[in-house]
């Protein structure tokens, strides 16, 4: 496969993929850009004072500060740490969490709804691991808190507080409601509180706390996930109806017809591209769903990239 190939490839399945997919594309690409610049740097041969201020620089820009002056010096902490990891065992298993706690959840709930569960219990967890830490005389100094396991744990408990009967194989042999799973997780956090393990467990719980609060009563008008999934469509439906008005006024519309090419009424072209246009479609998804992605041609490939985008 060449290079062109491939980046088409990702990119066509980073549109058409759920909201989980992008979530981890988002956490692949800022691992990949802290791992490059860290290696960049140990080739280098700095030595240990720059080597400190580089450490200084990263943290700053990519963890939570649970110092509460430096978190207001440093506010984008709350929202960058929970798509940040140093460490590729810990990035690869939040990506597993995320992948299945996500793409299962996303079976019920829209990909905004995914997308909002995911930012808000990450900053919930912030705020807890930063009260914990001012509050508590355990925590004798601050931390720098990264990853997205807080986000993750509010997407997986979301998930087993909607479907609970939902059972799993725990390491492909073990069946298991995912409810217990879910508990069980979150007494490992709530028992590790405090202990010197180097793990943010007070981010767990706070976003475990919230994916418990947005399951509830999920489409309640109190219910703050579901009043941001619908503001965030509102605006995004703004942003269609712009580009479709743009659309209109910039295209001349023709139709073939037995005597010849004529003009077509606006309204006319749209109803009968967009009637052609989902024919084309459902006939590329049947053929995914019977033959595989990979049995697409080129041609298809982006008439379904392109129809992911203007969606």
């Amino acid at each position: 496969m060449s290079q062109n190939n491939f980046i088409s490839d990702l990119k066509l399945r980073y549109a058409t993929g759920g909201m989980f997919t992008k979530l981890i594309a988002v956490n692949l690409i800022v691992f990949l850009i802290i791992s490059i610049l860290t290696v960049f740097f140990k080739l280098s041969g700095v030595d240990v004072q720059i080597g400190s201020e580089f450490s200084n620089l990263m943290t700053s820009i990519f963890a939570l500060q649970t110092d509460p002056m430096q978190l207001l010096t440093h506010p984008w902490g709350i929202f960058t740490y929970m798509f940040s990891h140093f460490d590729t065992l810990h990035c690869l298993f939040n990506l597993l969490i995320l992948y299945f706690a996500g793409k299962t959840l996303e079976n019920y709930f829209s990909g905004t709804r995914i997308l909002v569960i995911y930012l808000l219990g990450g900053i919930t967890g912030a705020f807890f691991e930063v009260i914990a830490h001012s509050i508590f005389p355990v925590f004798i100094q601050h931390a720098n808190v990264t990853g997205a396991s807080g986000a993750n744990m509010a997407l997986f408990m979301a998930l087993a507080f909607h479907k609970r009967d939902l059972e799993i194989n725990l390491f492909g042999v073990l069946p298991i409601k995912i409810l217990y799973l879910a508990l069980i997780y979150f007494a490992i956090d709530f028992i590790g509180l405090g202990s010197n393990d180097g793990v943010a467990h007070f981010a767990h719980i706070g976003g475990a706390l919230f994916g418990i609060y947005a399951i509830t009563n999920p489409y309640a008008s109190k219910n703050i996930s579901f009043t941001l999934e619908r503001y965030f469509d509102k605006i995004k439906s703004k942003f269609k109806l712009r580009n479709k008005t743009k659309m209109k006024v910039s295209h001349n519309y023709t139709r073939n017809t037995a005597t010849g090419t004529k003009k077509a009424k606006p309204d006319e072209f749209y109803a009968m591209d967009k009637r052609d246009r989902q024919v084309k479609t459902d006939a590329i998804l049947d053929k995914i769903s019977k033959s595989g992605y990979d049995s697409l041609s080129k041609e298809e490939k982006d008439f379904l990239f392109n129809q992911s985008n203007n969606a």
